[in-house]
């Protein structure tokens, strides 16, 4: 687990699509300074994702293919009430996607990824397309319009919970014919007259006549994957799911078996002054992670989650499939590296992609360091809770991990099923007992709750002309409540 802070939230939670979660140590270092309230408002923010994958193509001479793939969460899109083209829905929501290619003059140099955060910023925007806009936003750079594509789709939901929800999503892909060469992309989405932008994002498309470079795709399957195979993408954006192992396919240009390839991850720590790594896992690849004559292609049909068609086609490319046990791994930035060593033990790293592992459902509370630390006033001491605040941000993080980690169930994995049990009883004693002017946690249905969990039975009984009284019952206790207005406001009154 990694805690995150606001001042790295504010960066990436950018108009209204900034989806990320992001989950490092950096910012505010007090409890002070950012509050329970306001992570919660920080969760509040649509879901979206765009990603980028550079397919090779059959023969080296021909021109590959750039797959734009997305991921928008209902929460994201604009419903209406009807049953469009579906007579199982009573919501509906139309969506198309547009992407525009643009030329640029080469840099002549290597790509190289910034060690900025993955988020495809998305704007609001007016008026036509601006297909006469020339010039790059972000590079000033001189670039040549070489045509659109576009995607149009229809989101349902059953109900209005649904059209809200973050969990259910429309996605699909654009895929583009390239040459070899530097290239612009902005994405276009549109619904129901809302149009929304993101911001350019440039590619190198590789001349795989050349011997290419090396491709990194990660493949949304928790198992060992058997080629042929028919395997979704983590169409995530820049991100994995933290807690599930995932497997990534590598394409190693300039093959050699007499050569030793290594894969690394690098768990990053990223902050003003500088970034630090530290290698959470280093694997020799071997034989048996090696097939040659490997032919990848996307899904044609173009909806629903976004498959790779993995075949046995002599083409001249050779790939690296390996299985990332990333339940192990803390949710924090990494980079991958895929390094080669020569019969010289001189080494080169050949790729690498950077990734998010992403807590999804992660309780507010850990969303901070401070914040999670004093929420945990309700099951420790005075004196624990100060030794747990006490020292820099990084001394309070490790404190924090030990803390938890001394109580975690399932050891051998980063997910501590315990810890997340007790937080997520922050989030429902906020989310069901807040009252005006009184957060749920402070409550006294709410601490009962934060301590002791759901209660067995619960028993409620309206007297006439006294306060309305509620009993949770559980194996050895038995809690009584009394309200106190007419606003949900209950205090505990009896405790057996």
């Amino acid at each position: 687990m990694k805690i995150i802070s606001s001042d790295i939230l504010k960066l990436t939670i950018i108009a209204s699509l900034c989806t990320l979660i992001i989950a490092i140590t950096a910012g505010l270092s007090t409890a002070q300074r950012i509050s329970y309230e306001a992570l919660k408002r920080s969760e509040d923010v649509p879901t979206a994702y765009f990603d980028y994958n550079i397919f090779p193509p059959a023969s080296p001479e021909e021109d590959a293919q750039l797959v734009v793939s997305f991921k928008l969460g209902h929460d994201f899109l604009n419903f209406r009430r009807g049953r469009g083209n579906s007579a199982d829905s009573t919501f509906y929501a139309d969506v198309e996607i547009g992407i525009e290619v643009y030329g640029v003059e080469s840099s002549g140099d290597s790509p190289q990824e910034s060690e900025e955060l993955y988020t495809d910023r998305i704007q609001e925007t007016r008026g036509s397309r601006r297909a006469e806009n020339r010039r790059s936003r972000r590079t000033g750079e001189e670039r040549e319009s070489l045509g659109r594509e576009f995607w149009n789709g229809t989101a349902y939901a059953e109900t209005y919970e649904q059209t809200q929800s973050s969990h259910q999503h429309l996605e699909g892909y654009i895929a583009k014919t390239l040459a070899p060469g530097d290239y612009e992309i902005t994405s276009r989405f549109s619904s129901d007259q809302r149009t929304r932008n993101t911001l350019p994002k440039k590619i190198t498309i590789p001349d795989f006549a050349e011997n290419g470079a090396t491709q990194v795709y990660f493949l949304d399957e928790t198992n060992e994957v058997n080629i042929p195979a028919n395997k979704p993408l983590i169409n995530m954006g820049r991100n994995v799911f933290f807690g599930k192992d995932f497997n990534a396919l590598l394409m190693i240009p300039e093959y050699n078996e007499q050569f030793e390839y290594r894969l690394q991850l690098k768990k990053l720590e990223l902050n003003r002054q500088d970034t630090s790594s530290v290698t959470v896992y280093d694997e020799v690849l071997s034989s048996a992670d090696i097939h040659s004559g490997l032919s990848l292609n996307p899904d044609r049909s173009q909806n629903g989650p976004v498959q790779i068609s993995i075949t046995n086609d002599n083409t001249p490319y050779t790939y690296a499939l390996k299985q990332i046990p990333n339940s192990k791994f803390e949710n924090a930035n990494y980079r991958m590296e895929i390094w080669q060593i020569n019969e010289a033990e001189e080494k080169k790293m050949i790729g690498n992609r950077r990734f998010l592992n992403r807590w999804i459902d992660i309780p507010t509370s850990l969303l901070n360091v401070d914040v999670a630390i004093n929420m945990m006033r309700f099951i420790v001491n005075d004196e624990t809770l100060s030794t747990l605040k006490d020292g820099n941000e990084r001394e309070r993080e490790r404190k924090f991990r030990e803390f938890w980690g001394a109580r975690n169930p399932t050891p051998e994995t980063e997910y501590n099923e315990l810890m997340v049990e007790y937080f997520e009883r922050i989030d429902y004693a906020f989310e069901n007992y807040t009252t005006p002017g009184n957060p749920g946690y402070e409550s006294d249905m709410g601490k009962v709750y934060i301590q002791n969990g759901k209660p067995i039975n619960i028993t409620r009984r309206f007297p006439s002309n006294q306060p309305a009284v509620e009993i949770w019952e559980y194996n050895s206790r038995r809690f009584r409540f009394e309200a106190t207005s007419g606003f949900g406001d209950y205090q505990l009154r009896e405790t057996r």
